[in-house]
């Protein structure tokens, strides 16, 4: 995750006006959460992340990494998650959503959907054109 961050920040003090969204799926989303925490102490006057979308994701502060959800306090976050999930219960990704400190875009419960990327692909697609036009 170091060298993803390095690279991030690399790309905004280059690029100032870019806007970065990460997306984490199933433990990515834990992944996705540290990654953004990382950015955040690189420089605290800039906002780095401007957007999480998880995908059948979940995080654990106390399980996983020692790192809070307060710290993306900035960053809107947006989560899609199959109904059908028995990998990563739809109950457990609510749980992270509704524990996150930040904005949040909504928790979308996709119908029929297990936690595999081909039937989310859709709630994905809208939910990532959602993400960009609302940040």
């Amino acid at each position: 995750a170091i060298e993803v961050m390095l690279g991030i920040y690399a790309i905004q003090k280059k690029y100032p006006t870019t806007k970065i969204y990460v997306v984490g799926y199933s433990t990515g989303a834990t992944i996705a959460y540290s990654l953004a925490k990382f950015t955040r102490r690189l420089d605290e006057n800039m906002p780095v992340i401007n957007g999480i979308l998880t995908i059948g994701g979940f995080y654990h502060d106390e399980k996983y990494h020692n790192y809070g959800l307060e710290v993306l306090e900035g960053a809107p976050l947006l989560a899609v998650h199959g109904i059908k999930d028995y990998n990563i219960p739809v109950e457990v990704g609510q749980a992270s959503y509704n524990q996150y400190g930040g904005p949040k875009l909504g928790f979308i419960p996709v119908p029929f959907a297990d936690h595999s990327l081909t039937q989310l692909k859709s709630a994905i697609n809208q939910s990532l054109k959602a993400l960009m036009k609302n940040t």
